[in-house]
């Protein structure tokens, strides 16, 4: 801070982001102090920003839908950029790893049961079915 910026201080608050922001700028932009009511991550971002954009992936919804909802009952809404940086740098990825991780152990452990029959669209929930090889063909050569 320079000393020409003691003589007058502009106090900022920043509402429109998900948590109140204060800040204390000189006329020649120096911040002086700044104060955000949630810690911030590494590069700035705010833990609620992170928290708020990986639970609304994670929930199914979408930025619209929860963005307008905020604006409604006028709360600070994570940034749309954000939301986006947040969901390709951290949160598909981990995501994807997850369900490969667990998509494996399943099929590892059906594996084990001998034939299976899968029914349902594999782009939504596929219910899984178990049945002898036996049973699955006494069962086509009845109908």
């Amino acid at each position: 801070m320079l000393k020409e910026c003691v003589l007058v201080i502009v106090v900022t608050v920043m509402c429109c982001l998900s948590p109140p922001a204060f800040f204390q700028m000189c006329p020649h932009g120096h911040t002086v102090w700044k104060w955000a009511s949630q810690p911030m991550l590494k590069y700035g971002m705010l833990v609620g920003d992170f928290m708020l954009s990986s639970n609304i992936l994670l929930s199914g919804n979408n930025y619209a839908k929860i963005s307008l909802l905020f604006k409604f009952v006028k709360m600070g809404m994570v940034e749309r950029s954000t939301f986006f940086r947040i969901q390709d740098s951290y949160c598909v990825d981990t995501i994807k790893e997850f369900w490969d991780e667990k998509r494996a152990t399943v099929i590892t452990q059906l594996k084990s049961k001998g034939p299976v029959v899968a029914l349902g669209e594999l782009e939504t929930h596929t219910h899984v079915r178990t049945h002898t090889h036996t049973h699955t063909q006494a069962h086509m050569h009845s109908s």
